[in-house]
């Protein structure tokens, strides 16, 4: 079988980068580990319900503005009052978070496949952030920004069809990228990918099913070990869940390129 062109695009924040990163920073602010728990994981909760809200209304404004917001609310439920110096500062820590475990020897491989691999495989960030922001955020992560090569720029941001994940317009936008020719001599032949070959990597059980909704092959990112237990696929189609399920990045990557071997 001839090595197809591939594009693969990594979810951001949840896959590549850890919000569980800001736990200890939050904990130093409220003084209880307890309710730092609480609003870390508030905070995440209300960050995808509002960014769902405001796209259910057709309103769009940057994530920034719905990550403040969030932490605004989580913090207020968790009776924890937060300063505007706090809020700002969380925010900046927002924009540098870690990376998991599992990112670098994914990425590390997929540097050697496009240096070695005689076909041209493209990788993406695609994110809810905008591209500025989530251009901020590899600079700022150790991991990524000695891979930045790895990524196409700029990174695949929901802003420019005003709409979050799990929209249908977001992964539109994001197959017509991923599958548009170019001539950069970016490795393999420079042709057009094929929608068959466009992957999605992802932890998020919404972008999940939003993307095989549309389409798109998607590996799922299960760190728990839970196995797929969402079922709203189940609402839409009998076959809408991952094509395939592994335990980190670089298993993904794996699997995404053993594919076509």
């Amino acid at each position: 079988m001839p090595n197809p062109n591939i594009s693969i695009a990594f979810d951001l924040y949840g896959t590549l980068l850890s919000t569980d990163a800001i736990l200890d920073q939050v904990a130093e602010m409220c003084g209880d580990e307890t309710k730092a728990k609480q609003i870390t994981s508030l905070w995440r909760r209300y960050q995808l319900e509002y960014s769902w809200r405001i796209t259910a209304m057709g309103i769009y404004r940057p994530f920034a503005d719905i990550t403040e917001a969030a932490l605004k609310h989580a913090a207020a439920e968790a009776g924890v009052p937060l300063s505007t110096e706090a809020v700002a500062a969380l925010q900046r820590s927002y924009d540098a978070l870690s990376v998991y475990g599992d990112v670098e020897q994914g990425l590390r491989q997929l540097e050697s496949e496009r240096r070695e691999g005689g076909r041209d495989v493209r990788c993406f960030i695609f994110s809810n952030g905008t591209a500025a922001a989530v251009s901020a955020s590899i600079a700022s992560s150790p991991t990524l920004s000695r891979y930045q090569s790895v990524f196409e720029k700029p990174p695949l941001s929901v802003e420019a069809v005003g709409a979050f994940k799990p929209a249908s317009a977001v992964y539109d936008h994001l197959v017509a990228e991923a599958t548009a020719s170019r001539t950069d001599g970016g490795g393999g032949d420079g042709g057009a990918v094929g929608v068959d070959d466009v992957w999605l990597v992802t932890a998020n059980p919404f972008d999940v099913v939003g993307a095989r909704a549309n389409g798109v092959k998607v590996v799922w990112i299960d760190r728990a070990g839970t196995g797929w237990i969402d079922r709203l696929g189940e609402v839409i189609a009998t076959d809408i869940g991952p094509t395939h399920i592994e335990a980190g990045v670089h298993e993904a990557v794996l699997r995404i390129l053993y594919s076509y071997v």
